[in-house]
């Protein structure tokens, strides 16, 4: 018996050792690929904004997102929007389309040229169109529509059309709202609506912040396997479903946006709230002149597979995955039925990336937001809009 024991517990020991040495090893390996240091804190491109709560603070960042697990360079121009420098009126014979949006549109992760908005620029074969990216992570459509009226306050042309992506967390954002437990989020996120006189205000001022730099990065290679597995699990959801038959429950870090947002009591209050936002971009005088499209972006809870699965995982637990299962497609639903009344077209991309999510995956895992992939195909169900409309 002593012998045994002996030997289960010299393998248990090397075990454990040889764990220990591979995290360590793998985590001086990433560090010095990724050139993170051992201090790394993700940079802040943020400050202060009166009116919006923060806006962009122009310079280059380099960013490494762990979620995602990919490390991009962040250039804010001198307009204050991610893109490259772009003057206020498009050049002599060229047109200009704008796209308006949150974090979608920033796409975070992504380099310059792998952004929706880069691949849309580059499907115009002949150069005469320019496609310009304004946009901020966290934004909702109130705080949207103020930075593009900013901008030509400023003398930027917008173009002919401008399109506003819709996201589900939009709704959120415009109330202030935290999207995992629809509790106030920041206190420098503004609230808005929009008054008697048909004016878009602040319902609730937005807080000066110190804003504090990001917590320093602890273990890259924990975050690597996570990563891949994340990954295994939406690539193959056959993992996913067998997991759940066993017994073995997949958390998650939040309560999805989708859930909290559309599917949670008081929906239909929160999503009345955006549609008079929304009704005031639509009557805006200043955008008279413009072509208004909304696009619908979807949450990758309608779309991957993987994601869905995770919904079936709770539904017996929670009543709102089970609403959600049984009506995916109420965000979009109710947003083009609203936009159908003042006829406002909605390029509504989910059906092109339900198809494409058969063949590849078209977001992050982890991280939530469209890759190089799903970009891919966003830009072409613009492209495909802007082109009959031609």
């Amino acid at each position: 018996m002593k012998v045994w024991f002996f030997r289960l517990f010299t393998i248990f020991v090397s075990f454990f050792v040889s764990v220990v040495l591979l995290f360590l090893l793998g985590e001086l390996y990433f560090r010095f690929v990724f050139d993170l240091g051992f201090e790394y804190r993700k940079p802040s491109y943020f400050e202060f904004h009166q009116q919006r709560g923060f806006t962009l603070k122009p310079g280059d960042y380099d960013v490494f997102e762990v979620t995602a697990f990919r490390k991009s360079n962040i250039h804010i121009n001198s307009l204050g929007i991610r893109d490259r420098e772009r003057s206020l009126k498009p050049s002599a014979g060229k047109r200009r389309v704008t796209i308006l949006g949150d974090s979608f549109v920033f796409a975070e992760v992504l380099n310059y040229g792998d952004r929706f908005t880069d691949q849309l620029e580059n499907l115009f074969a002949d150069g005469q169109t320019e496609v310009v990216n304004v946009s901020s992570p966290a934004y909702g459509t109130a705080q949207e529509i103020l930075l593009i009226e900013e901008l030509m306050g400023r003398g930027f042309d917008v173009g002919d059309t401008v399109v506003l992506v819709f996201f589900i967390n939009d709704v959120c954002d415009n109330l202030g709202l935290d999207y995992g437990n629809l509790e106030a989020r920041f206190p420098w996120q503004p609230v808005f609506a929009v008054n008697d006189s048909g004016m878009l205000i602040q319902a609730q001022p937005p807080e000066m912040p110190s804003y504090p730099v990001a917590a320093m990065i602890d273990w890259v290679f924990y975050d690597f396997f996570v990563t891949r597995a994340a990954m295994l699990l939406n690539q193959y959801p056959i993992l996913l479903t067998s997991l759940t038959k066993v017994g073995v429950p997949v958390p998650l870090p939040r309560t999805p946006g989708i859930i909290t947002t559309w599917y949670s009591p008081g929906w239909e209050e929160r999503w009345g709230a955006t549609e008079t936002i929304l009704q005031y971009w639509f009557e805006n005088n200043k955008f008279q002149a413009v072509d208004k499209v909304i696009m619908y972006l979807p949450s990758p809870f309608q779309v991957e597979e993987g994601f869905k699965n995770i919904l079936i995982n709770f539904k017996d637990r929670d009543a709102r995955y089970r609403d959600c299962l049984n009506d995916r497609d109420r965000p979009q639903r109710m947003l083009k039925k609203f936009c159908a009344d003042y006829g406002v077209p909605v390029i509504d991309t989910t059906g092109a990336l339900r198809q494409a999510s058969r063949k590849g995956v078209a977001y992050f895992p982890r991280e939530g937001h469209l890759n190089e992939y799903g970009s891919r195909i966003v830009a072409q169900e613009i492209y495909g809009y802007l082109e009959q409309k031609e």
